[in-house]
């Protein structure tokens, strides 16, 4: 079955499936931690019972780690501001557009470095430490050049 919970009129809601919990939250927005949206995914994570849904994708625009902002220094410290719950809840999977491009991260600490794989229970469903990180902005329009290295 699927179950909805949210404020999907501002642009963030969770609904579960099968196995995975899905996380919307909008970018847009104050995603800051006294925020009304960070409380509601705090609560929202909080709540998923990780033995029936052991998956958590959490989905957005802006992207918390991508090629252009890689560096802890260099991103949207707004979007940036949910990484903690990310880290806490042991989120598998982020999803995210904006960027015209397809990217995908190793499991990334906050650091900006990657994780090791830790299969030792208090990782997440894939046994990483840290959510993988998917900019899947490449339909629609244009592709966004790649930046340089």
């Amino acid at each position: 079955g699927v179950s909805w919970a949210g404020r999907a009129a501002r642009g963030w809601y969770s609904l579960a499936s099968g196995l995975v919990h899905w996380a919307m939250v909008n970018t847009e927005l104050d995603c800051a931690n006294n925020s009304e949206q960070f409380k509601w995914l705090q609560k929202d994570l909080s709540g998923v019972n990780r033995t029936a849904t052991p998956w958590i994708v959490v989905m957005g625009h802006r992207p918390i780690w991508d090629a252009q902002h890689w560096r802890p220094e260099t991103r949207d410290e707004n979007v940036g501001a949910l990484e903690p719950l990310l880290h806490e809840w042991k989120v598998d999977l982020a999803l995210y557009g904006h960027y015209h491009y397809a990217e995908l991260t190793c499991p990334l600490l906050a650091s900006g470095r990657c994780a090791s794989f830790e299969n030792d229970g208090d990782s997440d469903a894939d046994g990483w430490a840290a959510p993988t990180h998917a900019v899947i902005g490449n339909g629609g329009q244009g592709v966004t050049p790649f930046p340089p290295k």
